[in-house]
């Protein structure tokens, strides 16, 4: 019985790995979930440069023209 009590298990058991890897897929998600909002600001940004740019570019062309493009 002394030997039994002294001998050490070696690994892990399955409830230990299914709480870690619960664990991982929580903060992966998490992680995932505070990169979506960058994004679609960094995206809208982009887009609101763009028209930003157009609208420069039809002034100028206005400038030169003394008209609009039709």
């Amino acid at each position: 019985m002394f030997q039994l009590l002294t001998k050490r298990q070696k690994g892990f058991t399955l409830i230990e790995l299914l709480v870690v890897i619960a664990i991982i897929g929580l903060l992966a998600s998490i992680v995932l979930i505070s990169l979506q909002a960058p994004t679609a600001k960094a995206r809208d940004a982009r887009r609101v440069a763009e028209v930003r740019q157009i609208v420069s570019q039809l002034e100028q062309f206005n400038t030169e023209c003394s008209a609009y493009p039709l």
